[in-house]
């Protein structure tokens, strides 16, 4: 890129936004002076150099950046981000790229000649998080944070990024290389060696593929205004966003709003004048509130923790918590295990509106709470997996089902909206809302292959929550 030059449509300059690009890099520093005191490690070491560093160690090839931060650095930075995030995203990679090459001490600890892949720079925790009903096409082409729960997540395709082109000409079998552009894949018209026409053709084991992922969100039901039908939003994941979430998960997705133009016909030109909306992913951050005060670590939580997690001391655990944010919860908790009356105040805070009912309100706890899963054949010593599909035997789930019957108006509906409204993952949902069939699973056409897909019905989407 050409620094003189100005971002299209914008008067920043690319050399401007480069040097506030590496001043924000090498000299923000997230905490005090006076909470650095206790750290040697982090004193004197600006955040995100230390955070890349430790990026550089655990073999990640990303790097979170929390939007407050640039906004209390930089604001101006920050709106150009927003605005142009196509041209901003390719100068803040090139940026961390740089940084990160410059740890040669690191990186010769690890015996790397060089950075081993492509760094790439991610955006989260903007101002303004909006829900799917309110984008307009204002902020198409912008940097947007959605706020919903996942309903379908698709199968892992590969999308072409660089083609590799040899020509066929005898004597020839020169190779050329074209990246791909919004899709559409450019041929070149001729040799570049021996100059005949119509003579390249594509090898498709020599390209370059990154993996891609379509990803269904839609509005949270708790959010949706009454007598309102919830939107959804079709999303785009890349690389390492790929099965980030699952269905029921809820998150906030920042990325970009994109429109593209629906087509008639696909071998005819003419194009309908509405447009298609659609979201480039950038940044998951799931809603962690079931992982209260223990980072994430175990095998189960790789998925998640490559993509929030940034390791080391101190450092963003789900994107907006720290693990000193985490020891203070963990205190707090332990603090309230040794209250003696613990339990009668966590019966108490059930519903406070609701006056009496503790019988009602002690088994909704236990639902909430859940218990511990058993197998039986490993409690009595035998194998707890079967001999012919490796399947486990006698598992005794530790979740309950509760059922509440009473009289009109003694607030059933009461107690089971507070609970699901304090569970970090299920759905509300009634018999007039849904029918037996559509608990479960439903058919439905996907818009994009135009092919019957089985879509996640309200129990699917609540496994392991509250339905």
């Amino acid at each position: 890129m050409d620094p003189r030059r100005c971002i299209w449509g914008t008067h920043y300059t690319q050399k401007e936004m480069q040097e506030l690009i590496r001043r924000f890099l090498t000299t923000f520093h997230a905490r005090s002076p006076a909470e650095q005191q206790g750290d040697d490690a982090a004193a004197g070491m600006a955040t995100y150099v230390a955070l890349l560093r430790q990026m550089l160690s655990d073999g990640h090839t990303y790097l979170n950046v929390d939007a407050q931060h640039i906004k209390a650095s930089s604001p101006r930075l920050l709106t150009a981000t927003i605005e142009s995030p196509e041209d901003m995203m390719l100068l803040w990679d090139d940026g961390v790229n740089k940084i990160a090459a410059e740890q040669e001490d690191l990186l010769q600890e690890l015996g790397l000649d060089g950075l081993p892949d492509k760094l790439q720079f991610r955006l989260f925790n903007l101002d303004n998080v909006k829900p799917i009903r309110d984008l307009d096409p204002i902020d198409i082409d912008s940097l947007v944070s959605v706020k919903g729960m996942i309903t379908r997540s698709g199968n892992i395709i590969p999308d072409l990024r660089l083609a590799v082109f040899r020509c066929e000409n005898p004597g020839c079998g020169h190779e050329m290389h074209d990246l791909v552009d919004r899709g559409v894949i450019v041929v070149p018209a001729e040799c570049s060696k021996c100059r005949k026409k119509s003579t390249l053709r594509m090898i498709p084991n020599r390209s370059g593929y990154l993996n891609r992922q379509i990803v269904k969100m839609q509005e949270d039901p708790t959010n949706i205004p009454e007598g309102e039908t919830p939107r959804s939003l079709l999303m785009y994941a890349f690389d390492t966003n790929v099965d980030a979430c699952k269905p029921g998960d809820k998150v906030t997705i920042t990325g970009i709003f994109r429109a593209t133009r629906l087509r008639l016909n696909p071998r005819q030109r003419a194009a309908h004048a509405l447009f298609k909306t659609y979201l480039d992913v950038v940044h998951v951050a799931k809603d962690e509130t079931d992982k209260l005060f223990r980072p994430r670590t175990g095998a189960e939580d790789a998925i998640s923790q490559v993509t929030q997690t940034q390791g080391g001391a101190d450092v963003l655990v789900s994107g907006i918590t720290t693990h000193q944010e985490l020891a203070e919860k963990e205190e707090k908790f332990r603090a309230m295990a040794a209250d003696p009356e613990h339990f009668v105040k966590l019966i108490a805070s059930v519903a406070p509106r609701v006056i009496d009912m503790d019988h009602v309100k002690k088994g909704l706890l236990c639902q909430l709470f859940g218990g511990v899963s058993k197998s039986t054949a490993a409690a009595l010593g035998g194998d707890s997996t079967s001999s012919a599909g490796g399947s486990s035997k006698g598992a005794i789930r530790g979740d309950i089902n509760v059922l509440v019957v009473g009289d009109p108006s003694v607030s059933k509906s009461q107690l089971l909206g507070f609970i699901h409204h304090v569970a970090p993952r299920g759905i509300y949902t009634s018999g007039k809302g849904s029918s037996a069939v559509g608990l479960t699973a439903y058919v439905t056409r996907d818009p994009e292959t135009n092919e019957m897909v089985l879509e996640s019905g309200a129990l699917v989407l609540s496994d392991r929550g509250i339905c």
